[in-house]
């Protein structure tokens, strides 16, 4: 089945419903317990919140936008890594290859 409106709330207030029914038949004994359970049940729901927030970037949009970035940051790395030292303590003084002049 798909229901086009998100429901992500139903749980929260099932649990919350719980909540209540065992504070009027006396499982949670006093109120600070009670606002500690449902303080917690608000987090979870601020944080589910929050998933949902982040849900509305489809993957194929985000997808070529990291590749992208992904690409071009190995070419610069590359770039840069693979430069040769020209002077006279360089390591690699005798890979650097310079063309003669023709005379």
């Amino acid at each position: 089945m798909y229901f086009p409106i998100i429901k992500y709330w139903v749980p929260i207030n099932w649990a919350l419903a719980i909540v209540s029914d065992a504070f009027k038949k006396t499982y949670i004994g006093n109120p600070p317990s009670l606002t500690l359970i449902i303080r917690e049940i608000n987090t979870f729901r601020a944080g589910l919140a929050l998933l949902c927030n982040y849900d509305w970037v489809p993957i194929p949009i985000a997808y070529p936008q990291v590749v992208f970035l992904a690409v071009r940051s190995y070419f610069i790395i590359c770039l840069v890594s693979r430069q040769y030292l020209i002077g006279d303590g360089a390591p690699t003084r005798e890979m650097v290859c310079f063309p003669k002049k023709k005379e």
